[in-house]
Order: structure tokens, then C-alpha cells, then sequence
């Protein structure tokens, strides 16, 4: 048997409280409420959340051009980054130095197609496109 505690009011898939009264809610007196168990009730409600990020998520990409870049360094491994296409370099060099921990006296270049970057641009003024290896140059302190 179902017990109270295990019902959940709704009206337009929004929760109603018992203790709300239609009044208090500016409701008329022809309204329908609809009841759920607490268990549906909660899935449809996680289900809905997911279908909204989703659509947010998907307006987010297309609002914001975004694009892969690698980065390489002499001798070490690729590092793969995901950059707004209105990331300024400064700002990649930024990320760089902190992933690798390089002290912030240590002046770092990026190079594309044998090209030293100014660290002014964004990547939308340049020429560099989405997988495309750029390199870091930089001396190691000794």
C-alpha cells in the first residue's frame, strides 16, 4: 500500500506541497494536480535535468567555437588542451606553465608552422586550426 509520505503532488511538473493551499498558490478551484509516487516522480525529475543540460550543454558549443590544440615541447610528451577559439595565447601559456610546473620567470614562446606567436593573439587570429600541433619552446633553468 501506498502511503502518504510516498506521494508527490504536482501541477505543470512542478511540486506541490501539502501544506500549500490552491489559494496560496493562485491557483483556481478547477485546477487538476497530478499525484506520483516519490520513486517516479524523482526519475522524471533527474531525467529532465539531464535533457537540460544536454540542450544547455549543446547551445553552450554552438554559442562558443572551441577547438583541440596540442602542445609539444622538445623531447616530452603532447599535451592535448580544449580552447575557446577567443582564448588570447598568453592564456595557454598560462595553463602550460602551470601543468608542467614552470617557474613564472622562465619565458615561455609558442611556435606554429616554425612562427613565434604573439602572446597578444587569440587563436582565432591566427592560423591555427583544431588538432594542430603547436610548439612550446622554452629554456630549462639549470
Amino acid at each position: 500500500m501506498t502511503t502518504p509520505d510516498k506521494i508527490v503532488l504536482t501541477f505543470n511538473e512542478v511540486r506541490v506541497f501539502p501544506h500549500a493551499t490552491p489559494q496560496s498558490l493562485g491557483l483556481s478551484d478547477k485546477v487538476k494536480l497530478a499525484a506520483y509516487s516519490k520513486e517516479h516522480f524523482e526519475l522524471t525529475q533527474t531525467q529532465k535535468k539531464r535533457r537540460l543540460k544536454k540542450e544547455l550543454g549543446e547551445c553552450l558549443e554552438e554559442q562558443i567555437p572551441a577547438l583541440t590544440i596540442r602542445l609539444k615541447h622538445k623531447d616530452k610528451d603532447v599535451e592535448h588542451l580544449r580552447v575557446k577559439k577567443t582564448t588570447k595565447l598568453k592564456r595557454i601559456v598560462e595553463t602550460y606553465r602551470h601543468q608542467k610546473t614552470i617557474d613564472s620567470t622562465v619565458p615561455i614562446e609558442l611556435c606554429f608552422d616554425g612562427v613565434k606567436l604573439n602572446p597578444e593573439l587569440t587563436l582565432e587570429e591566427t592560423e591555427i586550426e583544431d588538432g594542430d600541433l603547436v610548439f612550446v619552446a622554452f629554456e630549462n633553468p639549470t
